[in-house]
């Protein structure tokens, strides 16, 4: 029985006439005048322990379940990496091949490979739902475990980072906002392209963005790229062809902010994790990967709520995670095209899973692992990475679809199944279509993959 139920006193025996009459049990009200309130108090008591007990009992093993089957998927995770780099090695030994006979036994056992890779996805996409359910019952069994387990208050969180749903608290802190834009910001110019259904560029266009810089010190900065606002169709136009969790397509107005402009790095992470804890522990060095200049991953959304907090600290700037709809917006870059490059990807173009095509989309070489930042091309607002290489968490509940989600670009945290959060953009180990722009991902914010990354936002107005 929950603790609300429960009759106010320092001994739950302890119960007096008046704590009954407005005591429900078994479905009605119990009579204080005929019964003996004590045996009632003491009968409501040991019902209580045993349903404690026996929800204590189911949820251990639930735990050791999920223990297990975790193990199992990092084993089969490691062994989906190793299969990966297995079938680039021999596509890039077709490549350089001349002898037509070697060329023959390359493609041959290309084909091998990518079927024994497929099995290994089959069974890792498996092994995740089932540890999703476990996951599940987990966290269901007893909602209080599952708060303390998020160690920081979402509520203080909300209040922070969403002012449109509470009003904003007064920080502990005096915080400046990051540059209006016209304060007055650095430039940077790129090229980007547009490629067509074949991945062939049929365009090369010159760009320049604004953005401000965060020193981190040791020579680490964080670059802050310009998103001007504005408005856009937030989802996808066909729901036979795609999923149904990104319906209805809804306008969405968006005022300007900063984004990072790639995810977060490990010398960002490390510099930052260095920093006085606020709320929990960070690991300086998670990723699996491990590389300077590669995106952080094996990260938890809490943890990354906990680096935007300390980053906050440290600048006296907020930044937050942004919304499911800025990072879309942003993603999007003014197209609405399933990528930002235009109909398809092409392994020269973003860090993905290259096993199967998407559409007329021409097959690439698979890396199977993350890369460097900013080794592909950026979009037109400037940004690298937005498909492909990590998973990027969101701040927003996760929702199955779009009905009444907000119009105005902020943080959907109301109603959906806050058990969860939103990624976006697909990883290294995502296949093309779920890199596309509209994609969307869930897992559950205590969730630590080597797929999972992020970038951080920061408000302008």
């Amino acid at each position: 029985m929950p603790d609300h139920l429960m009759p106010e006193s320092k001994d739950p025996k302890q119960v007096i006439n008046n704590d009954l009459h407005n005591s429900q049990f078994g479905g009605g009200f119990i009579n204080a005048d005929t019964v003996n309130a004590r045996q009632i108090g003491g009968d409501i008591y040991n019902i209580y322990l045993e349903q404690q007990t026996m929800t204590s009992g189911n949820k251990i093993q639930s735990q050791n379940q999920q223990q297990r089957l975790q193990q199992e998927k990092d084993s089969l995770e490691k062994n989906c990496s190793l299969q990966s780099q297995k079938v680039a090695r021999i596509q890039t030994a077709l490549v350089i091949e001349t002898d037509p006979s070697r060329k023959f036994q390359y493609e041959h056992q290309i084909q091998e490979e990518e079927r024994t890779l497929k099995e290994l996805y089959d069974k890792l996409n498996a092994l995740e739902k089932q540890l999703q359910a476990t996951e599940n019952y987990v966290l269901e069994a007893d909602r209080s475990t599952y708060t303390e387990r998020s160690v920081i208050s979402e509520s203080l969180l909300i209040q922070k980072f969403v002012p449109t749903l509470a009003e904003k608290n007064e920080p502990s802190v005096n915080f400046k906002l990051a540059p209006s834009h016209s304060q007055g910001l650095s430039n940077f110019n790129f090229e980007t392209v547009t490629v067509n259904s074949q991945g062939q560029i049929v365009c090369k266009h010159k760009e320049h963005a604004e953005y401000f810089t965060e020193d981190l010190g040791k020579s680490i900065n964080l670059d802050m790229v310009f998103i001007s606002g504005g408005h856009f169709l937030m989802g996808s136009p066909d729901a036979t062809e795609q999923n149904e969790n990104e319906q209805p397509h809804h306008q969405v107005v968006i005022q300007p902010f900063f984004l990072g402009k790639h995810p977060i790095t490990q010398a960002q992470w490390k510099a930052v994790a260095l920093l006085p804890e606020i709320d929990i522990r960070l690991n300086p060095n998670p990723s699996y990967f491990k590389g300077d200049n590669r995106p952080v991953e094996n990260i938890s959304w809490y943890e990354v709520n906990e680096f935007c907090q300390r980053l906050s600290k440290y600048t006296k700037r907020e930044y937050r995670l942004p919304s499911e709809a800025e990072w879309e917006y942003a993603c999007r870059a003014g197209t609405e095209t399933p990528f930002h490059f235009g109909e398809t990807l092409t392994t020269n173009l973003a860090n993905y899973l290259d096993t199967q095509v998407y559409k007329t989309s021409p097959k690439g070489q698979y890396i199977g692992k993350t890369t460097t930042v900013m080794t592909f091309l950026p979009n037109s607002f400037g940004l690298c990475d937005m498909h492909g290489n990590t998973r990027e968490w969101c701040f927003d509940y996760w929702h199955d679809n779009y009905q009444g989600a907000p119009s105005d670009g902020s943080a959907w945290v109301v109603g959906g199944s806050n058990l969860y959060r939103v990624l976006r953009g697909g990883s290294f180990l995502s296949n093309l279509k779920d890199c596309r722009s509209t994609n969307r991902y869930k897992d559950v914010p205590s969730s630590k993959k080597y797929s999972n990354g992020f970038r951080i936002a920061s408000s302008c107005i």
